[in-house]
């Protein structure tokens, strides 16, 4: 069954709207089995990407030897990053964030909601994020199939700030 798909290159996305503290496994475990049956594949965890761009403008390194010899110093750049995040939120209408979740002007539980957050570039930061990140990292592979990891109802918007042109397959635990 696989075999028809050996001559494409796939990428997996996990799309944002999770804590970067918790990893999703989803496709880790989806990519290793592919590449496993002999197939090209990248996998991409949007989540931590996305974090990353909101804190672009902020330098700091989790490796610094300085946090890693003092749990308080940790503590203490967790706090920074969630006042940088603070900050940063107030470029977006409605959008607030930290360290463990993400939540937007819009209701992702209404169809008519998340339409509207499609269009809305004042409030939702997953379009120029996305917009940024398909043509620095998608187009360049040229991939053939793209699937993207949806594990809980929150990601439905973030998910569906996406372009045509590509055969998407959407993986969801329910």
């Amino acid at each position: 069954m696989f075999r028809l798909l050996e001559s494409m290159d796939s990428i997996l996305i996990n799309v944002p709207l999770s804590s970067p503290l918790h990893i999703k496994a989803n496709i880790i475990f989806l990519k290793s089995f592919i590449k496993e049956n002999g197939f090209k594949i990248k996998a991409f965890d949007t989540n931590i990407l996305f974090f990353k761009w909101m804190l672009r403008d902020h330098d700091f390194n989790f490796r610094d030897h300085v946090y890693m010899d003092s749990p308080v110093k940790l503590l203490g750049l967790y706090n920074q990053i969630e006042e940088w995040l603070a900050a940063e939120c107030s470029k977006y209408r409605g959008l607030s964030m930290d360290l463990r979740t993400i939540g937007l002007a819009y209701d992702r539980l209404r169809f008519e909601e998340v339409l509207k957050a499609l269009d809305d570039s004042e409030a939702n930061p997953f379009i120029a994020f996305f917009d940024e990140f398909i043509e620095k990292e998608l187009k360049p592979l040229k991939p053939r199939i793209v699937g993207i990891g949806l594990t809980f109802q929150d990601h439905i918007i973030s998910a569906y700030i996406w372009f045509p042109g590509y055969t998407w397959i959407f993986e969801g635990s329910g």
